[in-house]
């Protein structure tokens, strides 16, 4: 994860500008996974159910600063195993149920996930929960600056959460594997969805690797396209015409990656958003393929 926020600050410049459910269904428009997302309106009257659990990911020292009513701080450093050789990775099954139960969150509860990036953190906690099958798991629509904006309440408190028990059911399918998807590049019901920059994807820019360029067969659809000026999702319309213009379309087993499985994620929640039935995403991402010179590379 770390080395992503580097390239963060001129994507966010241009965009920040300006499943069965315990809680009321809400609606966001013509998203086929509509629920997915939590509209600022429709939280704000549900801060005080007791099912509901906001989760911040910005950061400690924000979360200190100010943050929605009851909502409890989560490290993402924290879900990622230091242990692995591949950076990034996420952390082992039993230290992830470990934290979401500290956090207070059981499978049955409603989470409503938000930082203060566009929604790209917030993605990386949606996939892991989504890998879980947790049933209701939600992003919030426009992130921290909507919120802010429309000058709804924050504060400093921090609340005292129960400790539940966590228990998930990876579903292997939204997590793929270097083998899993070298064993499928030549497969044409197979796309792969690259998150990063088109530097990055198009080999121009390293990013500290030992190589650049992409995976082959790879299509590029940076991670901050899926979003408007204000920094919400953009349009279900707007978003099926750009996957499908790209060759993401509904028939194919879509796999998205980018450095280290963060930017991806964006990708990958745009596209369960979008109602996609076979997304996955490759959490070594180029951090493993790209320096791994034994496997194939385009530029």
């Amino acid at each position: 994860m770390a080395g992503i926020s580097r390239r963060l600050g001129p994507i966010l410049a241009g965009i920040l500008l300006g499943t069965a459910s315990c809680a009321p269904a809400i609606q966001t428009g013509a998203y086929p996974n509509s629920s997915l997302l939590a509209e600022t309106g429709w939280l704000a009257q549900h801060l005080q159910d007791s099912n509901v659990r906001i989760v911040d990911v910005r950061g400690a020292n924000s979360y200190e600063e100010g943050h929605l009513p009851g909502a409890v701080y989560v490290n993402m450093g924290d879900l990622v195993d230091q242990k692995a050789p591949i950076r990034g990775m996420l952390a082992t099954q039993s230290q992830v149920e470990a934290l979401l139960g500290q956090a207070g969150i059981s499978p049955a509860t409603t989470v409503v996930v938000y930082d203060d990036n566009g929604g790209l953190w917030a993605a990386r906690f949606f996939w892991i929960l989504d890998y879980l099958q947790h049933k209701d798991v939600r992003i919030l629509n426009g992130s921290f600056a909507k919120w802010t904006k429309e000058g709804r309440p924050l504060n400093k408190d921090t609340p005292k959460v129960q400790t539940m028990e966590y228990k998930g059911n990876p579903l292997p399918a939204r997590s793929v594997s270097r083998d899993g998807i070298l064993g499928k590049l030549q497969d044409p019901g197979l796309r792969l969805v690259d998150a990063r920059t088109q530097g990055e994807y198009q080999g121009q820019d390293l990013a500290g690797n030992k190589r650049g360029g992409h995976i082959p067969g790879a299509v590029n659809i940076e991670w901050g396209r899926n979003l408007d000026q204000t920094g919400a999702w953009k349009s279900a319309q707007e978003l099926q015409k750009m996957y499908e213009a790209a060759g993401v379309t509904r028939d194919k087993e879509i796999v998205t990656y980018c450095q280290t499985g963060v930017r991806g994620a964006h990708d990958y929640f745009t596209l369960r958003l979008l109602g996609y039935p076979r997304v996955g995403l490759y959490d070594g991402s180029w951090e493993e393929w790209g320096n791994d010179t034994a496997l194939p590379a385009e530029k």
